[in-house]
């Protein structure tokens, strides 16, 4: 399936390694850590993170929240950013943890860089159209209901 306005520019998926240290461990152990951003989904960056052999983590979060907390503190909520001389610190906030990373500051400026020349700010609804969404959901085939006995009046 094409896309549904081909004036609108293609899809693209950027992303790029960031230098990141888990300093909420007392040996402040190195991640490996990946911020991708999709131009379909223009409002939103993932950060995978993975340290040795566990099993890699994803969160996703505002890219505005990213911006802005490269530069000042920025977020209220699970995500939380500022800066500092050292970096960028990420607090990911879960229901009974907290874990506190140290980005590259230069990591993540060459990336918001990228993200940013993509899909300049405020230009997000030239990427995102919540009527082409909604279009997309109306032509995907509806799962037939399975019965349950225990539901029976």
């Amino acid at each position: 399936m094409g896309q549904l306005h081909p004036h609108r520019p293609a899809h693209r998926v950027i992303s790029g390694e960031a230098r990141a240290t888990l300093v909420s461990a007392a040996d402040n152990p190195p991640l490996r850590a990946e911020l991708r951003y999709r131009t379909s989904d223009p409002y939103a960056v993932q950060l995978v993170l993975s340290l040795d052999q566990s099993p890699a983590v994803s969160w996703e979060f505002a890219r505005d929240l990213v911006v802005t907390g490269a530069f000042m503190p920025a977020g209220l909520g699970d995500v939380r950013l500022h800066p500092t001389d050292d970096g960028v610190v990420l607090e990911l906030h879960g229901v009974s943890s907290k874990a506190v990373l140290l980005l590259d500051r230069d990591d993540v400026l060459a990336f918001l860089g990228r993200c940013l020349g993509a899909v300049p700010a405020g230009q997000e609804n030239t990427f995102f159209d919540l009527g082409d969404e909604l279009t997309l959901l109306s032509v995907l085939p509806v799962p037939e209901a399975v019965a349950d006995p225990s539901l029976e009046l």
